[in-house]
């Protein structure tokens, strides 16, 4: 479950698992649900404008 939490707008990517959801307004939230296809540790993202470069991000473990 992905929930915009911020005043602005967001989404959340997974670049390298190939996932990546819709634009969340504030207060939107939606269900990601993907099969990992190998473990590891993948970077996600608010790819939206700007926002990978002030911090908007995290890591993804899969184990």
């Amino acid at each position: 479950m992905v929930v915009n939490t911020d005043t602005r707008p967001h989404n959340l990517a997974i670049r390298e698992l190939n996932v990546s959801s819709t634009e969340l307004k504030p207060t939107q939230s939606t269900m990601l649900q993907f099969a990992a296809e190998k473990k590891g540790q993948f970077s996600f993202v608010s790819d939206y404008p700007g926002y990978p470069e002030t911090g908007y991000q995290g890591m993804l473990i899969i184990e």
